[in-house]
């Protein structure tokens, strides 16, 4: 078990699970909703390397080509509402074709405070 289990964020556990699993490779375009997944993996950069995409249909486009070339899973990281959807374009290729991949969305919480009765 890892010395810092409880003080490691979300992002990071996410990060060292995808090190633990061999990823090499993640693509996608850094957004605000996952931030903590994009400082876990700074903190692994000589694990993974994360590729910096302009639009998320060309990220998903290079994770589908990557796990075609490679046989390892392409990974893809969007953010939510558009980036969400424009990811999306490359999931229905990689779908048709069976190519291996994971696609992650962020997605940001708001709690509200309790209504008082």
């Amino acid at each position: 078990m890892k010395s810092d289990l409880k003080t490691r964020h979300g992002g990071k556990i996410l990060a060292d699970a995808l090190a633990a699993q061999g990823v090499k490779l993640v693509f996608g375009v850094p957004g605000e909703s996952y931030l903590p997944v994009l400082d876990g993996l700074h903190d692994l950069q000589d694990q993974i390397r994360f590729i910096v995409c302009r639009q998320e249909g060309g990220a998903s486009y290079m994770a589908e080509a990557y796990g075609k070339l490679t046989g390892e899973p392409g990974v893809l990281f969007v953010t939510r509402g558009p980036g969400a959807t424009n990811g999306a374009v490359g999931g229905s290729g990689e779908c048709a074709t069976r190519s291996s991949s994971a696609a992650t969305c962020g997605c940001t919480v708001t709690l509200l405070p309790r209504a008082s009765s």
